[in-house]
């Protein structure tokens, strides 16, 4: 099947200093994806490099992303700008400060209509309201009128929605769509981003530190971790067999229905900021089961059919961690 995007050894720096490194992916048409990883793995940064909205001093400094086989980082910024908001288009963590608080949402979302889709002004405010109504805001009419502050978390986030929507995308990168909502909102949006991707066909890349929700909307994930990729495969086998150390420590943190613990585990450290300093794995200093030969550079190994790990002990695909690979269950639904 021909890839709708593929990146590959995609290298990001900000200045002097490298954040993402060799970092390779590919999505299918219509096909969800989820990437997983602590704050400061390089999962929004990952998405800002494809969307071309690194701001200065970051840039792209290694691989490709490939568009439909052609190369968006070898593409002129006119060109690159066409695409963004019409054929891939993004939703942002906090809507509060994506949307113009000086614009009505009607206007932001009538903009994108008209410039990507050739409408007029008439045209644009009455496609905005449908737009508004596909995305389950009451009254659409009446909301076009209102300014970002006057509505809710979960209404902002659904004039995201609404505003990705409009361009009529190929792909839609949603970035922790549901960080700052209830749980009850949290739901909701998920059930219409599912709804929604099932009635246009588009492919989506949910960006997510929840495993859970990876688990439940994601046919196939992929583990980051200080700027690398370090675990790929189907979400059954991310969450049945884990081969990366990191991945079975993510999944060992969750709470499990039934279960009774006094304190819940927790990886100890925290994620490195500067890689250039690391030469081998960059989870050794945090690994459990970290050795001499974690010093030197890893490479991705085969581990199942379609899943990979960048682990030297994860090419005999046994358990790693104390309680083995057995114990990670994905989280009931």
């Amino acid at each position: 099947m021909q890839q709708l995007l593929s990146v590959q050894d995609l290298e990001v720096s900000f200045a002097n200093r490298r954040v993402l490194r060799q970092v390779s992916f590919s999505l299918a048409p219509g096909e969800t994806l989820g990437i997983v990883g602590e704050s400061g793995s390089g999962k929004s940064v990952t998405a800002l490099a494809i969307m071309g909205l690194l701001s200065w001093p970051g840039r792209v400094t290694g691989g490709q992303i490939l568009w439909h086989d052609d190369d968006l980082l070898s593409l002129p910024p006119d060109a690159h700008r066409r695409l963004r908001g019409s054929a891939m288009a993004m939703i942002f963590q906090e809507p509060m400060t994506c949307l113009n608080p000086v614009y009505t949402v009607g206007q932001q979302i009538a903009e994108v209509l008209m410039l990507h889709r050739g409408m007029n002004k008439r045209e644009a405010a009455e496609a905005a309201a449908a737009y508004l109504a596909q995305v389950g805001i009451a009254e659409p009419k009446a909301r076009l009128r209102n300014f970002p502050h006057e509505l809710s978390g979960g209404m902002r986030q659904r004039v995201m929605i609404a505003m990705a929507l409009a361009g009529e995308p190929e792909l839609l990168i949603a970035d922790e769509p549901t960080t700052a909502l209830d749980v009850t909102v949290q739901a909701q949006i998920l059930d219409l981003l599912q709804r929604l991707q099932a009635e246009t066909g588009m492919a989506m890349i949910l960006i997510t530190h929840d495993l859970g929700l990876v688990a439940e909307n994601a046919a196939r994930g992929i583990v980051m971790y200080a700027g690398e990729v370090v675990e790929t495969g189907g979400v059954d086998e991310l969450f049945v067999s884990p081969a990366h150390p990191y991945t079975q420590g993510l999944l060992r943190s969750l709470p499990r229905w039934g279960e009774q613990r006094d304190v819940l585990y927790s990886i100890p450290g925290t994620v490195p900021r500067n890689l250039e300093t690391i030469p081998g794995c960059a989870f050794a200093d945090r690994c459990p089961v970290a050795t001499e030969a974690c010093q030197e550079p890893q490479i991705m190994r085969q581990v199942g059919p379609a899943q990979t790990a960048r682990c030297w002990a994860a090419k005999a695909k046994q358990p790693i961690l104390e309680g083995g690979a057995a114990e990670c269950q994905p989280p009931t639904k």
